[in-house]
C-alpha cells in the first residue's frame, strides 16, 4: 500500500506540484475520483486568497475559481462549525450548494463526497475533500470508512503542505508527548479501544486512560478525537 499511516514519513513537499502527483497517488490506491486540499489560512485570511491543490480537471478548477465559489460553498462554513468530516450530500440542498453543483455538472464532476476540516493554529484552517462517482448504494457502504480514513490522511497530507503554506512564519513551540502517549495515540488514531490498546500495549485499561488524558492536557484538546487531530498535524505521531 501506498499509504501506511503508522510507517509514512512524511517529507514536506518541495512544490505544488509534487503534492498535486502525491494526490493523484492517492486517488489510485483509495480508488475515488478526486482529492482536493484547500489551505484557506488564518481566520483574518480571505477565502480568495486560499491555496488549491487538487486532482480536478483545470476547467472545472478554472470555472470555479472565476465565480468565486469558494465564498459561498457551504462545505467550508459547515465543516469547520461541526470539525468532523461532512457528507455532501448533507449539504447539497443549501443555498450556496447550488451553483456549485451546476458548474460540476457543467464539467461532469461527480456530486458525491466527504470535506475534513484541519485546524491548525499556526498556518490557519484548511479542508481535505474526498470525491466519488458511485451509486448510492456504494456511497452508504463506503463513506464512513472514507471518512475515517481521509481524516487521518487529511492531516498528514497537511504536515506534508506545511512549509509551503506557512512561508515564513515563525513555528510556535510544540508540546512534548512521551513515548507511552505516543504509543495509545497512535492506537487512538486507528480507532482502538482503551481495552484493545491495553492488550495491544499489555498495560492495563486504565493506564491506557491516564496517558490519553494527560496527552488531551498536554495538547489542550477537549476531546481524544481533537488531541489525534492535533497531534497528526503537529506530526507529533511520526
Amino acid at each position: 500500500m501506498l499509504f501506511d499511516i503508522l510507517d509514512h514519513f512524511s517529507p514536506p513537499f518541495a512544490t505544488l506540484d509534487q503534492a498535486s502527483r502525491f494526490l493523484h497517488q492517492l486517488c489510485g490506491e483509495f480508488k475515488v475520483a478526486n482529492l482536493s486540499y484547500w489551505h484557506i489560512g488564518l481566520r483574518s485570511a480571505k477565502p480568495a486568497q486560499a491555496i488549491w491543490v487538487s486532482t480536478y480537471p483545470e476547467l472545472y478548477r478554472a470555472t470555479y475559481l472565476e465565480r468565486g465559489l469558494q465564498r459561498t460553498d457551504p462545505a467550508f462554513v459547515l465543516s469547520f462549525a461541526r470539525l468532523l468530516p461532512t457528507d455532501w450530500d448533507a449539504i447539497h440542498r443549501l443555498d450556496g450548494s447550488r451553483a456549485v453543483l451546476e458548474a460540476a455538472s457543467a464539467h461532469h464532476i461527480p456530486v458525491r463526497g466527504i470535506a475534513v476540516p484541519i485546524r491548525d493554529e499556526t498556518t490557519g484552517d484548511s479542508l481535505f475533500n474526498v470525491n466519488l462517482d458511485c451509486p448510492e448504494a456504494e456511497w452508504r457502504l463506503r463513506r464512513n470508512g472514507l471518512a475515517r480514513d481521509f481524516m487521518v490522511i487529511g492531516h498528514v497530507f497537511h504536515v506534508m503542505m506545511r512549509g509551503l503554506v506557512r512561508g515564513a512564519e515563525p513555528l510556535v513551540d510544540l508540546p512534548r508527548l512521551s513515548p507511552r502517549e505516543v504509543d495509545v495515540m497512535r492506537l487512538a488514531a486507528q480507532g482502538y479501544s482503551a481495552k484493545r490498546t491495553a492488550l495491544a500495549l499489555g498495560i492495563s485499561p486504565h493506564s491506557v486512560r491516564v496517558h490519553l488524558a494527560l496527552a488531551r492536557r498536554r495538547l489542550k484538546a477537549r476531546n481524544t478525537a481533537e488531541a489525534v487531530a492535533i497531534a497528526l498535524t503537529r506530526g507529533l505521531l511520526t
